[in-house]
This record gives C-alpha cells, structure tokens and sequence, in this order.
C-alpha cells in the first residue's frame, strides 16, 4: 500500500469512527468498536481494496496513533470522537506541563473561564508547543500556545487520559492552572518561563495509576 492511499484511508477512519460512522453504515459499540470486516467493506465500496494486513499496517503506522486494533478483529479510534462512546479510558498522572493551541481571539476568555471542550467529550492536549500549534493550525486558527500545569490541576482534582503517543485528554482545566506562553506562530518549542525567586523542579515521569487507584 502506498503513502498516499494509506493517508486517505487513514483519514476515512478517522472520519468514519470518530464522527460519522453512519456514513459507512458502521455499527459502533458503546465502546466505540467496529468490526474489521465491516470497515473493509465500506472501504470496498469506496474502490480501497485491503487486506486485514493492511487494516493492521495503517494502525501500526500511523504517526497520531489514533486507531487500535483489538485481536484483529476490532478496530476503534483512540480519541477524538464527537458520537457518544464509553471508551473505556483510566486516568494516569500526566507530564508536569501539556499544551493547548488557542485561538488567539480566545485567548482572554480561556484565562476567564479555563480550557473546556467544544464539540468533543473531552479536551485535547499536546505534549509540546509545537504538537499544540500544529493541532490548532490544521482546524484554521491563529493559535496561542497555552500551558496547563498538569501537577497542580491533577492535585485540584481534573482527570488526565493518556491516548495515543503524544496526545492527553482531561477534564476541563480552571483557569488558575492556564498560563499564555506565545502568540501566533513564532512559537518555539521549550518550558515556560520561570519567574524570579521560583525554584526549578525536576518533570516527573507520567504514569498509570493503580487499578485499585483508578476513579470512574
């Protein structure tokens, strides 16, 4: 399978599981799962004509690693879903600092009200400013790169979701948890700034919690 048909099935899932799985005539469980053979056949109709090899292909390979596959039989989008799903995710302990691109109009009404989703369950956070600016670039705004200090909102009682290789999501985040770091797209990839007289503090390494931790 070549990049560009990889990249455009890639993006029919996408659309397909997250968003529109009546499009495909998809039957999604309450866990968001569709079934592979299900999924070849909508992509048939379409004139893509795979293999379970290549449904396994996309979901090894895809850079976002927005898809899993559950024993080759089940395949679901990680995150990013606008249908009602039951995804079954667990909190873990995020890094110490995540990031969000913000529209830079918004900006002043974020460090009001905090960061809350718009159409989606969850918001969506980045492991680095320019994971943040590139994720706000693709939806058409002029991003700013805001910083949630993970710790202290985690400590304040909001949930963090590990999903996929580069992506969190949370609960919305209260803005005393919210520094603006850069506006437009100069932003650099880096830490925040440090105000006088604050000692610097060693990132912890995220993690899962416990099962006997966990809270549904």
């Amino acid at each position: 399978m070549d990049d560009a048909t990889r990249s455009v099935v890639g993006r029919l899932l996408s659309r397909w599981l997250r968003h529109r799985p009546d499009e495909a005539n998809l039957a999604l469980s309450p866990e968001g799962w569709a079934l592979v053979a299900d999924v070849r056949a909508a992509l048939a109709q379409r004139g893509y004509i795979l293999a379970d090899t290549d449904i396994e292909q996309i979901v090894r390979t895809d850079p976002k690693d927005r898809f899993e596959l559950e024993e080759g039989r089940r395949i679901r989008a990680r995150y990013g879903h606008t249908v009602s799903v039951e995804a079954g995710m667990y909190p873990g302990m995020p890094p110490a600092t995540l990031y969000c691109g913000v529209d830079t109009r918004r900006l002043p009404r974020v460090l009001q009200v905090g960061l809350k989703p718009s159409k989606r369950a969850y918001l969506h956070l980045a492991v680095s400013r320019r994971a943040a600016i590139q994720a706000a670039t693709r939806r058409g705004r002029v991003p700013g790169v805001v910083a949630v200090a993970a710790h202290e909102a985690w400590a304040g009682g909001v949930r963090f979701y590990p999903r996929g290789k580069s992506v969190w999501l949370s609960d919305p985040v209260p803005p005393q948890f919210l520094t603006v770091l850069a506006e437009g797209h100069s932003a650099r990839e880096g830490t925040p700034s440090i105000p006088p007289g604050v000692p610097r503090r060693r990132r912890p390494h995220g993690g899962f919690l416990k099962r006997h931790d966990r809270r549904e």
